[in-house]
């Protein structure tokens, strides 16, 4: 295998098809392993585990970052939600470059941090310690053997409270202020959604209040309305890009019209991670429809959207028993570009 520089790939979320190449680089990694803590029959039966499903599930909750080419990833980093955790942490021996894994568990932290997350645990495996103190993590107690390695190893840990931006901290403010848990998003499996660099004007929605969107949710939008307009289908905006305070309002409101707050949280976002703050979501209808409601699920309009709104970049983001545990919107759509289909 070549030794690129690590400047030569960018690091992306991982998908299913990335998992073969990934259990391949697990295996050679761990193969490559030499730590007198460890008989080898020990390490053969870390590298022969059945993990798959436990990387499948990584990658449907979008939680595991890799680098190198696609299905062919050279190195792996992941976040457990559940347990705040450091995980898959993994680069292929051939590939010479330690610099990946930095990279990657630098990505991992940024997104630990996006979740709320202020102390982002590790065990670590023997061999590897010296890395993870390289990468700021502290010693804690030495673990017989560990649930994820059945090995002896270190737990680690490090306090992210540094990564987080200012804007991370004013959520976290608004979330104690509206008595909204400070563990929100990792039990609702929603990052964080800082606002976007740039905005641009979407037009008026349906009811003649100014919107905005990023420029290239815009074109997508544009170039989407344009294609269903062409086979007769109609779609409306109804509201695109909130600000936190706005959709701070929204919960506000409905708590003093005697709204618990889980029953709140069930069909709008906490403010600070709703997709509307990024500019590049999109609530939509169709003429003749109340807007906001489920019955737009039986309309023409959903119909098309659910067969072509991805080759424009948009997914419906709350689909029907969705991991989130957010009420379906089949209205919300969200562009995340094309290269993310």
């Amino acid at each position: 295998m070549s030794n690129p520089a690590a400047s030569q790939y960018a690091i992306r979320a991982a998908r299913e098809h990335d998992l073969s190449g990934l259990m391949r680089t697990r295996s050679r990694a761990i193969d490559q392993i030499t730590c007198q803590a460890y008989q080898r029959s020990q390490i053969v039966l870390w590298r022969d585990a059945d993990v798959i499903d436990k990387y499948r599930e990584l990658v449907r909750q979008n939680c595991l970052w890799v680098l190198g080419p696609v299905g062919q990833p050279l190195a792996s980093a992941g976040l457990r939600l559940d347990s705040e955790e450091l995980v898959a942490v993994f680069v292929e021996p051939a590939s010479g470059s330690q610099s990946y894994a930095r990279r990657l568990v630098s990505r991992v932290e940024q997104a630990a941090a996006s979740y709320g997350i202020t102390r982002l645990l590790a065990e670590a495996s023997l061999n590897a310690t010296g890395l993870y103190q390289r990468l700021g993590y502290q010693a804690g107690r030495e673990l017989e053997q560990c649930d994820r390695l059945g090995l002896p190893c270190l737990e680690m840990h490090k306090n992210l409270r540094r990564r987080q931006t200012r804007y991370q901290q004013q959520v976290l403010k608004t979330l104690r202020a509206l008595g909204i848990e400070q563990t929100y998003g990792i039990r609702h499996k929603l990052p964080m959604q800082p606002p976007p660099a740039r905005l641009v004007s979407a037009g008026q929605d349906c009811f003649d209040r100014p919107q905005r969107l990023t420029p290239a949710s815009l074109r997508g939008w544009h170039r989407m309305q344009s294609a269903a307009r062409a086979d007769g289908i109609d779609l409306v905006m109804v509201s695109a890009y909130r600000d936190l305070a706005y959709q701070t309002g929204i919960i506000e409101r409905k708590l003093a019209r005697g709204q618990a707050i889980t029953e709140i949280l069930k069909v709008s976002a906490a403010p600070g991670f709703s997709e509307h703050h990024t500019g590049r979501a999109l609530d939509l209808n169709t003429p003749g429809r109340l807007p906001l409601e489920n019955a737009f699920s039986t309309t023409t309009a959903y119909a098309w959207l659910t067969q072509h709104a991805g080759d424009y970049g948009f997914v419906e983001s709350y689909p029907q028993d969705n991991m989130h545990g957010i009420n379906w919107e089949p209205w919300h759509w969200c562009y995340q570009g094309l290269s993310q289909r």
